[in-house]
């Protein structure tokens, strides 16, 4: 499955986001929004009247996109989650990406605003979270995909809704680390030691999109030798939710362990968020 403006050619316009880019956001979000209209996004798409561009992506940016950010460009370098190559890539083209995704393999319509947090170095990969996304919705999905093991088959009521670090009542978004294996900064950092250090990571709802992101990004898998301790998250009987890849069964797997249990290749993903 192609991702939308992966292979486009860099030319740089004003305030520094491309004319490509701008379409593709423009057609993904200006539906919503009544400051553009449909007359206006064509002139804009057929370079008839060109001195609209910033009057269009103000009004874009500043109520589709970027929410309480005071940022409206962010030059990042995806690779890992993005399919291997590394390519340039901004908010606003993130947020076309997530709202082609989310339209295509879950069937839902992105609702904006989305506040989106500062970006903060060596987090740059952006995660959004659509409002009232659930487990079950994944799994519909999965079940064509890829095959699962779950600890628990309705994982919308195994989890405890009062522990979850951050809840689909609203959309919202996060910044991680690009990196397909958790990260090597919360190995052997048990889920009870995050909890007392007030870190910020990932819930299971969270990595699970992550997981299903990734395989409509590039047919592959993430955390094939080491598992993501989903510390954001705890299920009712108290145990924490943990995920990876077996190769050896061919499954992605939701599994469970002990708020204590600390190893090298159990590992949190440190998220940035509001």
């Amino acid at each position: 499955m192609e991702m939308p403006m992966k292979n486009r050619n860099v030319q740089n316009h004003g305030s520094g986001l491309t004319r490509e880019a701008d379409c593709a956001v423009l057609k993904a979000l200006s539906v919503v929004y009544e400051e553009i209209t449909p007359e206006e996004l064509q002139a804009f798409i057929g370079l008839k009247q060109p001195e609209r561009i910033d009057r269009l992506r103000g009004a874009v940016l500043g109520r589709a996109v970027l929410g309480k950010s005071k940022k409206s460009y962010v030059s990042l370098k995806a690779s890992n989650l993005l399919g291997g190559k590394e390519v340039s890539y901004d908010i606003l083209e993130f947020t076309a990406i997530w709202s082609n995704f989310y339209k295509e393999v879950l069937g839902i319509t992105l609702e904006h605003p989305i506040s989106i947090p500062g970006h903060k170095d060596g987090f740059d990969f952006l995660i959004i979270m659509a409002k009232g996304l659930t487990h079950k919705m994944i799994s519909n999905v999965e079940v064509n995909l890829y095959s699962t093991y779950k600890y628990q088959s309705d994982l919308d009521n195994a989890t405890d809704q009062t522990k979850e670090e951050r809840t689909t009542k609203k959309s919202y978004a996060i910044w991680i680390q690009d990196s397909i294996e958790a990260p090597e900064d919360l190995k052997n950092v048990s889920a009870s030691e995050i909890e007392r250090r007030k870190l910020k990571t990932m819930t299971l709802l969270e990595r699970r999109l992550l997981e299903l992101f990734y395989y409509w990004t590039t047919k592959k898998h993430l955390d094939i030798d080491n598992w993501t301790l989903c510390a954001g998250s705890r299920y009712s009987d108290g145990y924490v939710p943990r995920t990876c890849w077996f190769p050896s069964d061919g499954r992605f797997h939701v599994g469970w362990c002990y708020a204590s249990y600390s190893y090298s290749y159990l590992r949190a993903r440190t998220v940035v968020s509001y």
